[in-house]
C-alpha cells in the first residue's frame, strides 16, 4: 500500500512539472506571437509609405540646355616670359647640374611653341592667345649682369626677334588666329634706378616687341604692345591682367 502511494505522489510531481513546462512554452510562443505580429505591422506600415509615394511620386522634368557649337568655342593660351636670353649659366660653377645659354633658350623656345601646338590640336583650339611678359632679356641694370652676359644686349634682341617671329610663323600653320600681347619686365629698363613715369617705353623690350610687331604683322589677327605694363584682355568672356608682375 506505502509503495502504491509513493507512486501516486510521484507521478503527480511529474504532471506539475509536465504542466510546469508546457505552460512556460506557451508563454514563449505568446511572445514570439507578439513579436511577429508587431514585426508584420511595421513591415505592413512600411509597405503602405511605399505604395503611398510611389502613387504620389511626379518625375520631374529636367532639361540640360547644350550648346553643342560652344564646347568647340576653345582658344589655347601660351605664356612667355623670364627667359633671360643673354644671360650664361656655366655648368661648372653649379657641379654641372645644369647649363644655360641662348642657344638653349632658343632649344627651350621652339619645344615649348611645338609642345604648345600640339596640346592644342588635342584640345581643337583653333585660336592662340600668345603672352609675352617680359624679362625676355636680363639687361644692364646690375653690374653681374653685365659681367655674366653672353651675347649684347643689340644681338639679344635681334636673335630673340626673329626666333620669336619664326615661331609665330610656323605656328600660324596650326591656328586659324593668333593674338599677342606684350608687355616689359623690369630686366630690361633703361635705367637702374625704378622709374614708374614712361616705364614701358623706357624700356628695351618695348623696341624688341615693336620689331616683333613688324616682322609677323601678316600672321597675327592682333598685336597689342602698349605704353604701359599691364594689359587686359578678354579670352571667350573672361578677362586676363597681363603684367610681369614687378610692380
Amino acid at each position: 500500500l506505502l509503495n502504491n502511494i509513493h507512486k501516486e505522489i510521484f507521478e503527480t510531481i511529474d504532471h506539475k512539472a509536465e504542466v510546469h513546462a508546457l505552460q512556460q512554452d506557451i508563454k514563449e510562443l505568446k511572445k514570439k506571437e507578439k513579436k511577429t505580429v508587431s514585426e508584420r505591422s511595421l513591415e505592413n506600415k512600411i509597405l503602405d509609405t511605399l505604395d503611398t509615394a510611389v502613387v504620389e511620386y511626379v518625375p520631374s522634368k529636367i532639361k540640360l540646355n547644350i550648346n553643342i557649337n560652344k564646347r568647340n568655342d576653345r582658344e589655347t593660351v601660351l605664356m612667355v616670359s623670364d627667359s633671360h636670353y643673354d644671360e650664361k649659366v656655366n655648368p661648372e660653377e653649379i657641379l654641372y647640374l645644369n647649363e644655360y645659354s641662348p642657344e638653349i633658350a632658343q632649344k627651350r623656345l621652339i619645344k615649348t611653341f611645338e609642345e604648345v601646338i600640339e596640346y592644342s590640336i588635342d584640345a581643337k583650339s583653333k585660336i592662340l592667345n600668345l603672352f609675352i611678359m617680359g624679362d625676355l632679356v636680363s639687361g644692364y641694370i646690375h653690374d653681374e649682369l653685365k659681367a655674366n652676359s653672353s651675347v649684347k644686349l643689340s644681338k639679344a634682341i635681334l636673335q630673340l626677334v626673329d626666333a620669336l617671329a619664326k615661331s609665330i610663323v610656323e605656328a600660324k600653320k596650326y591656328y586659324k588666329s593668333i593674338k599677342v600681347i606684350s608687355v616689359v619686365g623690369n630686366h630690361a629698363r633703361f635705367n637702374p634706378k625704378i622709374e614708374f613715369k614712361s616705364a614701358a617705353v623706357n624700356n628695351f623690350e618695348y623696341l624688341l616687341y615693336e620689331f616683333l610687331k613688324k616682322e609677323v604683322t601678316k600672321n597675327v589677327e592682333s598685336f597689342v604692345n602698349p605704353e604701359s605694363k599691364f594689359w587686359i584682355h578678354n579670352i571667350l568672356g573672361s578677362n586676363f591682367y597681363i603684367t610681369h608682375g614687378d610692380d
